[in-house]
């Protein structure tokens, strides 16, 4: 039989190989290709992605604008107090700058983050038609190489490593191919590694994590540097009222964390 034969076979769904789902004729994966769109249990979790991110996007450019405002009125006493102010020395104000500006860099990156998150979120369902063909094309030329022997050492490697970046979208083949999902999807409540089941980018899992921590780190950030503030200005008993209030308000601004 020759390569173009077998290729033929191939695209008829008669594929040679056994591992991985059965190859459908090219033009019918081409056709569904351009009009798949992504199975509900996938749709939700990115929806629900990209409604977290935007929320934590704007939450945290909201802090760091409150904190740039706090860091003006904070300076202004500062730059007022000559050595000392408050009986305070001036270097214990200026400790409080880690915590300022902190605070400011720390919430902008949050919503850098959370930016990307949306991207490659809503980027999925039209990547779609990439993912499965890519992964089509793979496995032709997979089924080509096994039947070529002659090939050398270093397009062995080469394939090997185009193979497996494009075993992360089988799952996508399958499901534009047969419009099913395997089981395993159902293994874990909606979260990031559902996505990445589905062909999401890896770097979906670390830039998610990011998002999360500096939302967390920012968030601590502020009310310290106002936990900060009332401590080097007002009464003991105003001190101790506003530690309270701030644990308050940082548990429940990070009480979505518990979900």
């Amino acid at each position: 039989m020759s390569l173009a034969d077998s290729h033929s076979q191939a695209e008829q769904g008669q594929s040679s190989s056994t591992e991985g789902p059965l190859l459908i004729d090219k033009e019918v994966l081409y056709t569904k290709a351009i009009n798949a769109k992504l199975p509900t249990a996938i749709k939700s979790d990115v929806d629900s992605w990209i409604a977290l991110a935007q929320t934590v996007a704007v939450t945290s450019a909201l802090f760091a604008g409150v904190q740039i405002s706090l860091n003006q009125i904070i300076e202004s006493a500062m730059s007022g107090g000559g050595d000392s102010s408050q009986g305070y020395p001036l270097s214990v104000w200026r400790g409080l700058r880690w915590f300022m500006y902190g605070a400011v860099i720390v919430n902008l990156g949050c919503a850098g983050s959370a930016v990307a998150v949306i991207n490659m979120a809503a980027s999925l369902e039209c990547d779609i038609g990439y993912m499965a063909t890519k992964y089509y094309r793979r496995r032709i030329a997979d089924e080509a190489a096994e039947r070529n022997r002659q090939e050398n050492s270093e397009y062995k490697k080469k394939s090997k490593r185009e193979t497996e970046k494009a075993k992360r979208y089988e799952a996508v083949y399958t499901w534009v191919s047969t419009e099913k999902l395997t089981g395993e999807f159902f293994d874990h409540k909606a979260d990031i590694r559902r996505l990445q089941q589905f062909g999401i980018g890896k770097s979906f899992g670390w830039i998610t994590w990011s998002m999360t921590f500096t939302f967390i780190a920012g968030g601590a950030f502020i009310f310290l540097t106002f936990l900060y503030w009332v401590a080097l200005t007002q009464v003991k008993a105003a001190i101790a009222l506003m530690a309270v209030a701030v644990a308050l308000g940082l548990g429940l601004t990070l009480s979505f964390l518990l979900y």
